[in-house]
This record gives C-alpha cells, structure tokens and sequence, in this order.
C-alpha cells in the first residue's frame, strides 16, 4: 500500500500531479488489496480530484469506496461534494 501512501503524502503537500500518478499505480495494482484498503484508496483518489476540482471523478470514486461497506470516510466526503457543488464551489 506504499503507492496510496505516497500519494496521500503529495495531497497533503498540495502536489496533485505526483499524487495522481501514485495513486494511480495502486489503483493498477488494487487487485491484490483487501476491500479495506481499496476503500481508502478510493476515497484517496476522490480527496484527490476534489482538490483538483474534477467532481464527477472526485463523486465516483466516493461512491466505490462508500458502495463495499458503508465506509464512513467516503460517506461523509460525499456529503462535503454535494454542498461544494450546491454553493457552486471548485
């Protein structure tokens, strides 16, 4: 899980485009996760791209990681999509 990690380490550094690509490596490689931590990947890839301002990926990516079991982290971020997009926010 050192992808998704790396990637979260370059959100919280504001660098989206390194964060993209190693989270988009761990995303390549989901098949060997658990559903735990492709729940927080997911959920990454969507903080990710709200960032960005992309929020039909940002929106897709919560809802996987909402979708296996009720993940509370992507619940709530889509919450937080939904009034971004009401008050017409990037």
């Amino acid at each position: 899980m050192i992808f998704n990690s790396m990637g979260v380490m370059y959100i919280e550094k504001g660098d989206y485009t390194i964060a993209e690509k190693f989270l988009k490596i761990a995303e390549q490689h989901s098949s060997w996760l658990s559903v735990d931590q492709k729940q927080k990947l997911d959920n990454n890839l969507g903080v990710l791209y709200l960032y960005k301002g992309n929020h039909d990926e940002s929106q897709k990516y919560f809802t996987n990681a909402s979708k296996q079991s009720n993940y509370i982290p992507a619940q709530e971020n889509l919450k937080r999509l939904e009034e971004i997009k009401q008050s017409g926010k990037k």
